[in-house]
């Protein structure tokens, strides 16, 4: 961790044999993104305090005191103020990095962006039934993004071709959850009727079709969630 903030000399440890320009020093005068803070040790915590606190470091195995003024950005999924209950993480870094905060809720919060991300993933090419739809916006999604986006790759290499099975997700999810939707499997919703009108570049007759639907049928449902054509 050391070596790639700060950089280090040759020499300084087994396997450099030239010197190594770190992340802060690459960064002066610009930008450093740092990301999964909460998972730096005691140690690194303490080095990072004092570059943020003084602009000053050394790299490894140099006692020269280099400076460099860097915006940091960083991230994490960890619970910071717990992890500082537990004596995990400094109170005070969090100060000093915590200047303006932006909170992105879990997945599990915005269900809503579920389908736009799988459609996303899939190049604009997924096909899915509510159904499926219906169980993947029930699922908690601990993993979050990143456990969609893989769940969305399996599904890529476990689809035989045509529309897309709950089973090619490769998820937890209970089947009674795709019972309990069984009732409503007909009625395609607002996202589904978007989605299927994408792939078909607008098209309306074939959007129609591949929704099991007459052309009016799905003009109906167009004028009903107010969906507009692209021209």
């Amino acid at each position: 961790m050391e070596a790639e903030l700060f950089g280090a000399e040759a020499g300084a440890y087994t396997g450099i044999n030239k010197r190594r320009i770190g992340r802060f020093e690459a960064a002066d005068g610009g930008t450093l993104f740092l990301d999964e803070l909460g998972n730096l040790s005691a140690t690194g915590q303490a080095k990072l305090l004092r570059v943020l606190q003084t602009g000053e470091f050394e790299r490894l195995g140099s006692s020269e005191t280099r400076r460099c003024k860097v915006r940091v950005i960083s991230a994490t999924n960890t619970n910071l103020e717990l992890a500082i209950k537990k004596g995990e993480f400094r109170e005070d870094l969090l100060y000093r990095l915590n200047v303006f905060e932006l909170k992105v809720p879990p997945l599990e919060e915005r269900k809503e962006d579920i389908l736009p991300l799988i459609h996303h993933f899939f190049h604009g090419k997924a096909q899915l039934d509510d159904s499926v739809l219906h169980a993947l916006r029930c699922y908690s999604w601990p993993g979050n993004v990143r456990e969609l986006e893989n769940a969305c790759q399996r599904a890529q290499i476990l689809n035989e071709g045509g529309k897309l099975q709950l089973k090619d997700f490769g998820l937890p999810i209970d089947e009674a959850v795709i019972d309990s939707y069984k009732p409503v499997i007909a009625e395609p919703s607002r996202e589904v009727i978007e989605m299927v009108l994408k792939q078909n570049q607008g098209v309306v007759a074939q959007a129609a079709r591949q929704l099991g639907f007459s052309r009016q049928a799905l003009y109906r449902r167009l004028e009903k969630y107010k969906i507009e054509l692209n021209s």
